[in-house]
């Protein structure tokens, strides 16, 4: 147990840290690095008094190539969620992100290691609470490319950073 909780301070701590350094990063067209990111959190309040928080760091290349990140999903209360995995696809279009995974650790019966997730981001800027998010689970094999668009409408509130590289 020590081990494990160990590990997940350290996972927030760089977690923390990437944020950091992204959230310097200028959005200004034509500026700032060469390559795709998002980093943020968001909360889905799913019950009351019940929140699914979703936290991403991914970055690519300029058109999506070579996407590298981890996210997960936590949720203690009316039932119990703990899903973590690594980024396989991301497509960053202006203030929108949209990032693609496999769920490489599941504490959830319902959600096999190995299934997907595909969820989109918006940064609205400031305030923190002006960004949107929402997702959802995909059977296997986890996406390999991701759409530009998944969603018309994000539900959930948060705080992200994306950032689309100018070729």
């Amino acid at each position: 147990m020590k081990r494990l909780l160990a590990a997940l301070t350290l996972a927030l701590l760089l977690s923390l840290v990437a944020a950091v350094g992204a959230a310097s990063a200028t959005h200004s067209e034509g500026q700032g690095p060469n390559n795709d990111f998002v980093n943020g959190t968001a909360k889905l309040v799913l019950v009351p008094d019940t929140a699914l928080q979703i936290h991403v760091n991914a970055k690519s290349g300029p058109n999506g190539e070579d996407p590298q990140g981890h996210f997960f999903a936590r949720q203690e209360g009316f039932f119990d969620v703990d899903i973590s995995g690594t980024v396989t696809c991301l497509n960053v279009n202006g203030n929108r992100a949209v990032f693609g995974g496999v769920v490489e650790q599941s504490r959830l019966p319902t959600v096999q290691e190995g299934s997907g997730v595909l969820i989109e981001v918006q940064d609205n800027g400031e305030p923190n609470e002006a960004d949107r998010a929402d997702g959802f689970l995909v059977p296997p094999p986890p996406p390999a490319s991701c759409p530009e668009r998944v969603f018309t409408n994000l539900t959930s509130q948060g705080n992200f950073v994306v950032h689309d590289a100018m070729l």
